[in-house]
């Protein structure tokens, strides 16, 4: 059998080669990655233009990056710039129509333009592509909710809490729409300390100026029912 050696020289400008065309693929990975995690990040400390400036990097380096698109989506939209929010879902869905967060965030901008039946048909299209996506289920709830179908809401809400039993913010909507319905406040107190049991710092989607449950005059009107003062 005749062996055919290669010269060390070729060898080395192989390495060298396999180095040079690996590495920029590699760079090009972690800079998206660590772009979009300080992008999330900012986006939760509320500090949303500079989220949206890191997503902005992200996606100049890859412009089908969808997790950029979507979340930079959010942070649009808690500037309250709607419908840019809106084009960037869309960006996302012309990528991967099945991603279920971008038809959940969809619903999400126009529940809160007031669109509620439009955004109904955006949660149920997460919904479709996700059956156990709680977030598309409280939402809906909360969209049926403003209205007026409550007893819809409710069930949306019991759906979102049978997929999980700690998720706060189906509890506490799941409290106030009770009491819109006219329950009886230990009914709805019940629900209410169920969300801070979970998580005690919770501001619930119906608190206009982000004032945490515990602090509402929702949840002290009802406790001092309950309570008896």
């Amino acid at each position: 059998m005749h062996i055919k050696f290669r010269p060390v020289g070729y060898l080395i400008l192989t390495a060298i080669m396999a180095v040079i065309l690996t590495c920029p693929l590699t760079a090009r990975a972690d800079s998206t990655a660590e772009w979009y995690n300080k992008g999330t990040n900012l986006l939760r400390a509320g500090r949303y233009q500079e989220a949206i400036n890191c997503f902005d990097r992200a996606l100049e380096i890859d412009p089908k990056y969808v997790k950029a698109w979507n979340t930079k989506g959010a942070a649009l939209s808690g500037l309250g710039r709607y419908q840019e929010a809106m084009d960037c879902y869309d960006r996302v869905l012309e990528i991967d129509t099945k991603y279920a967060p971008a038809w959940c965030n969809k619903g999400l901008v126009t529940r809160r333009m007031g669109r509620y039946q439009e955004a109904i048909k955006y949660y149920d299209r997460a919904l479709e592509i996700n059956p156990k996506y709680t977030h598309a289920w409280n939402g809906k709830g909360y969209a049926l909710a403003s209205m007026g179908r409550y007893q819809e809401a409710i069930n949306c809400f019991d759906r979102a809490l049978e997929i999980d039993p700690k998720y706060a913010r189906a509890w506490a909507n799941k409290g106030w729409v009770l009491n819109k319905m006219g329950m009886t406040p230990i009914e709805v107190l019940e629900c209410y300390e169920k969300a801070l049991a979970k998580n005690p710092k919770h501001v619930p989607d119906w608190s206009k100026d982000k004032t945490p449950l515990a602090e509402t005059p929702e949840y002290k009107q009802v406790k001092r029912a309950v309570d008896g003062r």
